[in-house]
């Protein structure tokens, strides 16, 4: 290896501070989406990179197996880190629950424990040897058990599929900022990935390649952090605003069939979306609005409709919008919202103004008339003067 012992030594530890001022950063800035999973993957790396360093410092001392063991044990919880930090930022919201994130660290938990007790078995990894470069490890060989074998798969499963959902992301935003904060965090994964495939799979003697690539990959993580505010930007989920809009909202395809809806619209027509997803949208709101069709053959509709009468009447406005994709029509969305509270208020709103008008005409007759009867000699001297003035004019 061409890095010499205390290069080595100095890189890990670099690597070390870089990953703790990482996780301090998002955790004193996180405010727009969860970021547990980026912290603990930037403290577990941190505490990585320095057991790695730890064990470079050892040299030939008997130590160097025991941070040989905790370095073996901090690895299998990448994976997880990873695929966490990549299923929050994609909004998988499976991933916040206990339960989940219990199950998804069986594996890696078992593989530290048998990282840990390596000397006194042979099923992940064993027979380990450390090569010196003045009196530093800068490398070392070792052999794999079976164990070993199912820790690798699981874990390149999984940062692969958090790699994916990244690609999803970069590919279905429309927003450029959000873009490069997926792009950068997806070439962050991707060189250490890279590196630990190396590792794992190409070379004899394993060296601290990863851990290196920790200070490749910083000054994509510093960009994301501090140019695209990575974990303190973010959009909210278009799903999850959708599910919880108060207004009824229906998208149909073009041969009018129902092909979403959302809980504000399955409360509208009393029904479950499974039940009537795929039935022509007339057939699914016949009973609570048996009149849509009229507005169906519209490129595009915005009407008000009451259902119901007397005190149970409730007011509606619809709106038919057009869904185009490449400029061809793929269907419509139709927008339903219970206007009932709104007009309500308005109809009142003119009452009281109504109301108010009176008032304020009734006020003014009022004042004018009691001040004509607390003076009617002003009127007859007036009306005298009138007079007199007409017939000096006459003659």
């Amino acid at each position: 290896m061409p890095w010499t012992g205390p290069a080595t030594t100095l890189t890990l530890i670099l690597a070390t501070v870089i990953s703790w001022f990482h996780a301090w950063y998002v955790w004193r800035n996180r405010a727009a989406q969860p970021a547990s999973g980026f912290i603990g993957l930037m403290i577990t790396t941190g505490f990585w990179s320095l057991a790695s360093a730890l064990v470079a410092l050892s040299g030939q001392r008997p130590e160097a197996h025991f941070w040989y063991r905790v370095m073996g044990a901090l690895v299998p919880y990448f994976s997880v880190g990873i695929f966490v930090t990549c299923a929050q930022y994609v909004d998988y919201a499976p991933i916040n629950r206990r339960r989940v994130i219990g199950l998804l660290l069986v594996i890696p938990t078992l593989s530290a424990l048998l990282s840990l007790t390596g000397d006194f078995h042979t099923l992940y990894t064993f027979d380990v040897k450390f090569q010196y470069h003045d009196q530093y490890i800068v490398s070392f060989t070792s052999t794999t058990g079976p164990w070993f074998i199912i820790h690798a798969a699981y874990s390149y499963i999984l940062v692969m599929v958090g790699m994916f959902m990244l690609i999803q992301r970069i590919g279905s935003t429309r927003f450029t900022a959000y873009r490069w904060q997926a792009v950068l965090m997806l070439l962050g994964i991707s060189f250490p990935f890279i590196a630990s495939l190396y590792n794992t799979f190409f070379v004899a003697e394993i060296t601290f390649l990863p851990q290196f690539v920790v200070i490749v990959s910083a000054p994509l993580v510093f960009w994301a952090l501090f140019r695209y505010r990575l974990f303190s930007l973010h959009p909210i989920a278009r799903d999850q605003a959708f599910e919880d809009m108060d207004d009824a909202v229906l998208v149909i395809d073009t041969n009018n069939r129902l092909v979403d809806i959302n809980p504000a619209a399955e409360r509208f027509i009393g029904q479950v979306g499974a039940g009537v997803v795929g039935l022509p949208v007339t057939a699914a709101f016949a009973g609570s609005f048996p009149h849509l069709d009229q507005w169906l053959d519209d490129e595009q509709a915005q009407t008000q409709f009451e259902i119901g009468s007397g005190d149970e009447q409730r007011s509606f406005d619809l709106r038919i919008t057009p869904l185009n994709r490449s400029r061809t029509s793929i269907g419509k969305l139709i927008v339903i919202r219970d206007s009932t509270e709104q007009q309500r208020a308005e109809r009142e709103a003119r009452h009281h103004e109504i109301d108010r008008e009176r008032v304020r005409t009734l006020s003014e007759f009022v004042t004018h008339a009691s001040h004509e009867f607390r003076n009617p000699l002003s009127i007859i001297k007036t009306s005298t003067y009138r007079l007199s003035r007409t017939g000096t004019s006459a003659a």
